[in-house]
């Protein structure tokens, strides 16, 4: 969680679901990591900050984002379970005005590469939901072309990632989440439903 030394915590946090339980144990104790992320992996993440931007971008262009980062917490009423805390990416809903967001994106004088990015995201979003769409949350996570692959041929979301958007679901009393997969090679799309 960024530079921020570790400290013991008595929370889970909704990303950690279905990882590893001795790494979450580990984190929650406040244990100092032995393998900190390198200055590679720290970039990767950092890409996938600027997936989040480029999304929340054309949501909020089209009027269709409600919020991004809001923090929800959800705690079963039995015993010896911890609460679980996380933030949506987005929660997203209404009717869209894909053209105005086209219009915008080209208007504002973005680098062509991001210029292409958030046209193919229009397009998705638009082919997607053409009449407006329900109140959702959506929870984005880019990755390669290997593991976009790997989730467009099953059909299915990485687990972890399935166990951080029902979280949400439950957290608000929603019915559904997409998890969004960005691939961060060809800026293709793909939405898993998770009811």
């Amino acid at each position: 969680r960024g530079n921020k030394p570790p400290q013991e915590r008595s929370v889970i946090w909704a990303s950690e679901l279905g990882g590893s339980m001795v790494d979450r144990y580990l984190k929650m104790k406040g244990i100092e990591l032995t393998n900190p992320p390198n200055p590679r992996s720290l970039r990767k993440f950092e890409a996938g900050n600027i997936w989040e931007w480029i999304i929340s971008f054309v949501l909020k262009r089209a009027g269709i984002l409600i919020s991004t980062q809001e923090w929800v917490t959800y705690q079963y009423q039995m015993p010896f379970l911890l609460k679980v805390n996380g933030k949506i990416d987005f929660l997203a809903g209404g009717t869209p005005d894909w053209e105005k967001a086209k219009a915008e994106v080209s208007e504002i004088g973005l680098p062509d590469f991001l210029t292409r990015a958030t046209q193919t995201i229009v397009e998705h979003f638009s082919s997607k939901y053409p009449n407006g769409m329900d109140k959702i949350v959506l929870e984005l996570k880019s990755c390669s072309s290997f593991m976009f692959d790997v989730y467009e041929r099953s059909g299915r979301a990485n687990p972890n990632h399935r166990l951080q958007a029902f979280h949400y679901v439950k957290a608000k009393n929603m019915p559904e989440a997409q998890v969004v997969y960005v691939n961060k090679d060809d800026a293709r799309m793909l939405e898993i439903e998770v009811l």
